[in-house]
């Protein structure tokens, strides 16, 4: 059984055996989240002031620098940003690490709509073959059968 934290807001802690929030996990999303401020502030040449109107604008709530903070200090494992700001976090620093960090905790990845022709066109080859080597195992198997 895993324990993890509500939101600063409740403080309970809640017992679960499925849900995949280790402290391993939360801290690879904070450095996600500190690499992609740091990346952000260096190519905008903007304060973390900036970053956090920004970011409340995208979201629609209003969000501290402290809070902001908060979400990035290694130290402060139970300040997770909410789901709510990822998609505003993404919006605004344009980085899809923090989504892609989520989609692997389900074994998925999240594809740009731009990637898509590409990414469809790779699967087609792939399915391709597979189907080519299904059909030689077919073959070999009625060879088999036959003799």
């Amino acid at each position: 059984m895993s324990e993890f934290r509500l939101p600063a807001s409740t403080r309970r802690p809640i017992q679960s055996a499925g849900l995949a929030l280790n402290e391993a996990m939360i801290l690879e999303r904070k450095h996600a989240l500190a690499d992609d401020l740091i990346h952000w502030q260096r190519q905008h040449d903007l304060s973390r002031e900036e970053f956090v109107s920004r970011l409340s604008e995208k979201s629609g709530r209003s969000v501290s620098t402290a809070t902001l903070e908060n979400w990035l200090a290694p130290s402060k494992l139970d300040r997770r940003m909410p789901v709510e700001f990822e998609f505003a976090w993404h919006e605004v620093t344009g980085s899809m690490r923090i989504l892609n960090l989520k989609a692997q905790q389900i074994g998925a990845r999240v594809v740009r709509s731009s990637d898509l022709p590409e990414r469809l066109a790779e699967a087609s080859i792939q399915c391709e073959r597979w189907q080519r080597r299904r059909d030689e195992v077919l073959r070999e198997m009625m060879t088999e059968t036959a003799a």
